[in-house]
């Protein structure tokens, strides 16, 4: 589990670099920024306070959602 969560800190940290952090929801039509889960680098840190990315928590399950809706205040799938 820390190294599945390390793993993904390092892709984030890889995509953000990218400027590929956001989505669109298919259903509210608003942006959507990446869950991330794991505890979070003082850069990632930051990145929450300016809403391109939000903070998850330390525990991920399989079925954790993976976008967070800004505007709704919600955690969103993809597909939604």
């Amino acid at each position: 589990m820390y190294i599945k969560n390390i793993v993904l800190l390092v892709i984030l940290t890889l995509t953000t670099a990218f400027g590929e952090t956001t989505v669109q929801s298919q259903k509210c039509k608003h942006t959507l920024v990446k869950i991330v889960y794991g505890k979070p680098s003082p850069k990632l840190m930051q990145l929450a306070e300016e809403e391109k990315v939000h903070l998850g928590g330390c525990m991920v399950g399989e079925d954790a959602p993976k976008y967070y809706c800004t505007k709704c205040n919600k955690p969103i799938d993809k597909e939604d």
